[in-house]
């Protein structure tokens, strides 16, 4: 398992981009966002809102957030990943957002409820993924130099 923990932080991020979307998903059946995070990310790459193409980007983005959160310890450390993770989760989630807009796809921006839903979502996976990382990747005896 030594050297396959960057595979493993991967699949953690793949696995919480659906767990980011049953939360999205919800929050939309109650009427507080009009996308959820797969027809959110979407809009990237189509004028529409597609749920077929966020299921191939969003875990993508959630494997990429999975891998950085792993390596991210060599330089700020284990301490309070939960914290560190959930900050660079809503970091990218606003990143996402501004490539919306920068795509032209300013009709696709989320109402005020929306983005908090959105923000708050990517908090709690963030917080998620640090703390599956720090439980199953990381440990005491073993740590990335």
């Amino acid at each position: 398992m030594k050297y396959n923990k960057p595979l493993y932080a991967v699949l953690i991020g793949m696995a919480i981009a659906f767990i980011f979307e049953a939360y999205t998903q919800i929050a939309k059946l109650l009427g507080l966002t009009p996308l959820s995070i797969f027809e959110t990310n979407s809009s990237l790459f189509m004028a529409e809102p597609s749920w077929i193409i966020g299921l191939l980007t969003t875990p993508l983005t959630g494997a990429l957030v999975g891998f950085v959160i792993y390596q991210m310890t060599r330089y700020v450390g284990e301490d309070y990943l939960y914290l560190k993770s959930a900050l660079f989760s809503m970091f990218t989630w606003a990143a996402v957002q501004i490539m919306i807009s920068f795509a032209g796809q300013s009709d696709m921006v989320h109402s005020v409820s929306g983005n908090v839903v959105m923000a708050m979502g990517a908090a709690l996976v963030g917080a998620l993924a640090g703390y599956l990382i720090s439980k199953f990747l990381l440990s005491k005896t073993d740590s990335i130099k």
